[in-house]
Formats: C-alpha cells, structure tokens, sequence
C-alpha cells in the first residue's frame, strides 16, 4: 500500500549459579547464514540502512522504483527471525528516497532523505522525519533550496535531546542540528567544492560530533564542539571518501570508505586513528588496477572488534558482496563473501548476529535489484535446555541444562547475567559476573538448578542467558540494543494445580 510521505507484584531475584569453562581450539571461520529474506516488491530496489530494535528485531530502510521516474521510500519492521511485523511505502509521483534509519529512545525511528514530490520549490529538498513505533509519522522537516543536490545522508539521536544530521544543500555539505520535536536549532555550512559530500555523524562521548566524508575530494574526517564549530579537519588522501565512522570507547575512531585509483577503480580502505584523528593503522584492499573494492559500513561490535561490509569485484567484472572482520590491531579475524550484489549496511543484532543489506545483483549494468536482508549467527551461541518448565504454586526448583560454544580466535573477556521475565513483563537482572571466552571453546553442563519461591507471581517467565556488555547507562535486563555477543533463552511457567 502506498501512504504518504512528509505530511505535515515484583519477582523476588532468584539465586543463581552457572559456571562456565572453556578449552582452547582455534577457528578462523566466518558464522553460518542464519536466514536471508527478500522482502521486494519491485524490479529494482536497494537496502540502505539496517538497524537493530530494542525487542530484538531491525528497521530496514532504502528506496523502491514504483514505475517510470518515481522512487518512493520503503520502510520495513521485522522480527528477529526475519519475518515481517509492518512495511510502508511513501512517496508521490516523483523521486523520493531513505538514506538512513535508527530507532529512537521512545521506541519509534528517525528516517532522513530526500523528497521532490513534496518539495514547495520544483527541486529536491533533504528531510528528517520522525516516526512511532508502528511506522506512522510525527512530524517531518524540510531543508534546502531550489536544487535537486538537497539531501540528509545520517541523521542519529543526540544523548541531549533532538537530533544531528548531515547531508548535501545546494553542493554545500552540512551539519544540521535540531530539537526533540524536529524544531531547527543551528546548522553548519562547508563551502562548495568539486564532488564534496558529508556521509556520517557519530555523536562523540564530548558532546561533540565526528563527521566523515570527502571535502572537497579528500578521504576526510572533521570533528566538531556541541555547537558544530570545527576543532579539527584531518585529510588523508587527495582521493575518495569516508562512508562510516564510529568512536570507541577510548576515543580512538574507525572509518571505512574507498580511495579512488582510476574512474573506475576504487580500494577498499579502513582507518583506525586516535582520538585526534591522527592514523594508528590502514588496511588497504585493491586487488588490481581494473577492479574495485569499497568498504562501505563498519560496526563496533560487542567484543571489542571491527566489521565491515561492502563489495569486491573479482577479474570477470562480476561484483561480490563482502564482511570482513577485524581486531584492534587491523588483524583479519574472518571473510565471509557471497556471490553476487553489494552490502551497504551492517549492524550486531541483540543476539550477536550480523545483519546485513544493499543491492543484490551480478554486475554493474544488471537491472533486477532487491531489497533483501542476511542474518548470520552470532560468534557466541548459548543452548538452554529446560528440564522443569512447570514450577507449582508452591514454589521449587528449576532445572535446565546449558550448551556454550563459540567461533571467536581470540581469549575474549565478557560479562555474564542473567535476566528474569515475569508475567507483568517486568525484567529482573541477577547475577553479572565476567567471563572469559576462549578460543573455539564448548562447554556443557547439563543441569543448573535455581529456586523458584512461593511467593512469585504466578504465570509465564522467559529466562534469558547473555554474554556481552552490561550496558554502562541501563540495568542489564533493560532495553540495552545490541549489547550481547550471544544470548539463549527459554520459557517456564509457575501455576496452581501441582
């Protein structure tokens, strides 16, 4: 369906004790695929961004080609498992697009583009739009002038309130700041130069932003103060362009991007750098002078390490989607490669998983291109096994089993908890302790046991096992995104009758 675009009793914690040990082998194997879906419903459509929710599932956004010179913006809700809860198609009768996505602390989603159909002038204007949960609009804002070259590339909540975007006004890029409900509070203007453009803002632990990019041609990182005045502009080659950057928690940033060595010849390159922007380390691909490489979206993940998506084109000019994953220290951790398409866009599910999307197709010139997501399993799984999914009223004790296995190279230090789900759907953390993964390990134990006491509301519990981060700013058992390297779960029930 087409729609319109830019119209204006407590759980008492339960004792717990789960021991983890690990041996040691060695596997430098990328995950499995875990699901691939093709949510098209056109010849010719692309993923550009995807998002991890709070519940688990993703927010995928890009464009779809509904007929000759109209693109409209597709917006689609899944599951973890794939499946989907909502898909929206907006647009008018002219050429509008979603360049990015990310949902929002009041559960709904910021989205910014591009517009022409609801452009006041006969150009293409950027917009911010905010939306609830369900997908429906808020409340939309327009910025730009009398151009088709108006767009917002990255807009991202700010931990202070509102919103910070990027993106291209009249070939002059922009930082453009704005409130909790959309009201324009500043913007920043660089001047107009040849094949400029501003790609990303990651809002910086300062307050401050990173903006990544190429200006006026240059593979180019600027850091900016809370108000958008430039502290430094680090240039780092005469060519190319940074699409992604992301900040550490030692401040150090990761950027990935493509460096021009020909029209038609680009390598894939990603930059580690301190905390000013000077260079630690690069990791350069470009297998030849007549094919490309480009490194298009990179992710800090939970243990501390790098991936990073896009596409490889081998010696036939046939093109390949990649992910690479990386350590600290620029080492290859592991490749995965599929045939066929380009990956725009990655992030680390709840569950650990990749996801990853962008276009899916065999060459440069194919017409057929999908909107399409692929979900691989996380590094870390955990297996539970309940052997008492029913307590009695009375109270007693749970019993399960527990499987950990992992893929990891490295001896990676976690924490472990366990969160408790009641009937009211309150979630109750218990028992953070750190862990340390060794590589390749497995691990089962095939009966813990924790007392359920009387005094507990009756009805359905899910109990979950994490291994990640405890989130620094929220409870572990709290909406925390994508804090987990690997988590299992199950259901039990307490009731009369036993």
């Amino acid at each position: 369906m087409t729609r319109h675009l830019l119209t204006s009793t407590r759980l008492t914690r339960l004792p717990i004790a789960l021991i983890l040990l690990f041996a040691f082998t060695v596997s430098a194997q990328p995950p499995d695929t875990a699901w691939v879906r093709d949510f098209g419903f056109s010849s010719s459509e692309r993923v550009e961004v995807i998002r991890p929710c709070q519940d688990g599932g993703y927010i995928l956004t890009g464009d779809s080609r509904e007929g000759t010179g109209i693109l409209r913006v597709r917006t689609v809700r899944i599951s973890e498992d794939g499946e989907v809860i909502w898909n929206h198609v907006e647009g008018g009768d002219d050429l509008d697009g979603a360049e990015y996505i990310e949902p929002t602390s009041d559960g709904g989603f910021i989205q910014g583009g591009s517009t022409r159909s609801f452009s006041p002038t006969l150009g293409e204007d950027a917009f911010v739009r905010k939306l609830n949960a369900d997908g429906d609009q808020e409340w939309a804002r327009l910025f730009g002038t009398d151009n088709i070259d108006d767009w917002v590339a990255c807009v991202r909540e700010v931990s202070t309130g509102g919103y910070i975007a990027v993106g291209l006004d009249d070939t002059r890029p922009f930082l453009w700041r704005l409130g909790p409900n959309g009201q324009h509070l500043w913007v920043r203007h660089w001047p107009s130069e040849f094949d400029n453009r501003l790609n990303f803002v990651e809002p910086l632990a300062d307050g401050g932003f990173i903006l990544g990019g190429s200006y006026p041609d240059w593979f180019t990182l600027v850091k900016t103060n809370t108000q958008g005045e430039v502290i430094w502009t680090q240039e780092y080659w005469d060519n190319g362009g940074i699409y992604c950057v992301r900040e550490f928690p030692n401040g150090n940033l990761i950027a990935s991007g493509r460096r021009y060595y020909s029209e038609l010849t680009f390598a894939w390159v990603v930059i580690l750098t301190d905390p000013d922007g000077e260079i630690i380390w690069t990791r350069e691909i470009n297998e030849n002078n007549f094919t490309s490489q480009e490194a298009y979206e990179c992710w800090i993940t939970v243990d501390g390490n790098i991936v990073v998506c896009g596409l490889d084109q081998d010696e036939d000019f046939s093109l390949n989607s990649w992910i690479l994953k990386y350590d600290t220290v620029g080492n290859t951790l592991w490749h995965w490669e599929i045939t066929g398409g380009e990956l725009f866009t990655i992030c680390q599910g709840r569950d650990g998983g990749y996801v990853v999307g962008g276009m899916d197709h065999d060459n440069w010139t194919t017409p057929s291109l999908n909107f399409k997501a692929t979900k691989l399993y996380p590094e870390v799984q955990i297996t539970l096994h309940p052997w008492t999914p029913t307590i009695p009223v009375s109270g007693g004790l749970l019993r399960y089993g527990a499987q950990v296995t992992n893929i990891l190279v490295d001896q990676t230090p976690l924490d472990a908890w366990i969160v408790v789900t009641g009937p009211n759907g309150e979630r109750v953390p218990l028992n953070s302790f750190p862990v340390t993964l060794q590589p390749g390990a497995t691990f089962t134990r095939p009966q813990i046991t924790v007392w359920v006491p009387g005094y507990a509301p009756n009805g359905e519990y899910t109990l979950e096992a994490h291994l990640g981060v405890v989130p620094p700013t929220v409870p572990p058992g709290g909406p925390s995104g994508s804090r987990n390297m690997g988590l299992g779960s199950f259901t039990f029930t307490k009731v009369d009758g036993r």
